[in-house]
């Protein structure tokens, strides 16, 4: 597909030694959020599950301070922003850059899936242009295709694609020049209600990281799946899900893989992802997981990561490392909430 961009391109490929208390050549940090372009302050009366238009996005960013810089930020939902919008994705993205920039003292560029968007009719405006990216560190990565891959999401009977740019899909490969070695990442947005495509966009979403056009000793598929892991109330794995696992590491399920504990109801009760859904369960809120960060080694063999470093970014977290750090700046009602959306972090390991 056309109408992916970098922003900006580096063709650098030399490897370089990382500076005193530097990057680990041996693992990066990878990140994965809906950043749900960049929620302010915006509020609606016809906002159909409350304040879902409200946030402050800089929280994220202040809790990563706190913790750890990404070297590869997985994102989905950038766009235009405004009052005089023209559909120009770079302007959100750059907006992001710049806050990063800002709090972690760090360069970092984006692939975008598109840069030029149509708009679309959305519960709150500032979401009416949507698109999806990768975000990288421009000391540590260059990127290697000189354009990224795209490819649209499936939905409805019979499970064709469809023209829907906030579900258009981007891979792209990396050469790593602290380490010597490539990653292959793919972000991912699957529409909502797939009418049970989540199995056929996933196969996409592995053809399309494997492809041999990219290049990667380790290989990642995140995103924004808008489908749960599992059925309820059964709580039983969908299929989509037991397939995925049985092909990448999920990262959040491989940190409660611990001796004595359930894997599958510790990834549901400490990385749900999605506010404002959940099913009532015994008078139970159960809120859905639908945000994964997925890896593979470029062998296949699922990927190495640091149990210790995963973690799924609580709102009360960032919402204490944002008051602390930036004393909420940019002066929007506190929601305590960074994105409908949490995150998902992994230190990932290079086979």
């Amino acid at each position: 597909m056309s109408g992916a961009s970098f922003l900006p391109v580096s063709s650098a490929h030399a490897t370089i030694a990382p500076p005193g208390g530097g990057p680990d050549p041996t693992s990066i940090w990878v990140y994965v959020n809906n950043v749900e372009n960049l929620m302010t302050t915006y509020s609606s009366s016809t906002d159909p599950i409350g304040n879902d238009c409200l946030g402050e996005y800089t929280d994220l960013p202040y809790w990563m301070d706190e913790h750890t810089a990404p070297d590869i930020f997985i994102v989905q939902q950038v766009g235009d922003s405004g009052t005089n919008r023209n559909g120009d994705a770079s302007v959100q993205l750059n907006a992001y850059l710049a806050r990063l920039k800002a709090v972690l003292g760090v360069d970092y560029a984006g692939v975008l899936a598109q840069r030029w968007l149509t708009p679309t009719t959305q519960n709150c405006p500032e979401k009416d242009y949507q698109t999806n990216a990768i975000i990288y560190r421009t000391d540590r990565f260059s990127p290697v295709r000189t354009s990224p891959l795209t490819w649209k999401s499936r939905k409805g009977t019979g499970c064709p694609q469809v023209d829907d740019q906030r579900s258009i899909n981007v891979g792209q490969d990396f050469f790593d020049k602290v380490s010597g070695k490539y990653v292959a990442v793919a972000s991912v947005h699957w529409p909502n209600s797939g009418n049970g495509c989540e199995a056929l966009n996933w196969d996409d979403a592995v053809t399309h990281v494997r492809d041999p056009g990219l290049k990667g000793n380790l290989k990642i598929i995140a995103g924004d799946f808008n489908i749960p892991d599992r059925d309820y109330p059964s709580m039983a794995p969908k299929d989509w899900w037991t397939a995925a696992h049985n092909d990448f590491r999920d990262a959040q399920y491989y940190a409660c893989n611990t001796a004595g504990t359930d894997a599958f109801d510790c990834a549901q009760n400490e990385g749900w992802t999605a506010w404002g859904q959940y099913t009532l369960i015994n008078n139970v809120e159960v809120h859905h997981r639908i945000d994964f960060l997925f890896a593979e080694n470029g062998d296949g063999t699922l990927a190495g990561m640091d149990r210790s470093s995963i973690q799924t970014v609580s709102f009360n977290d960032a919402d204490s490392a944002g008051a602390d750090l930036g004393n909420h700046e940019d002066t929007s009602p506190d929601t305590g909430r960074y994105s409908n959306h949490r995150a998902v972090v992994a230190r990932m390991l290079y086979p």
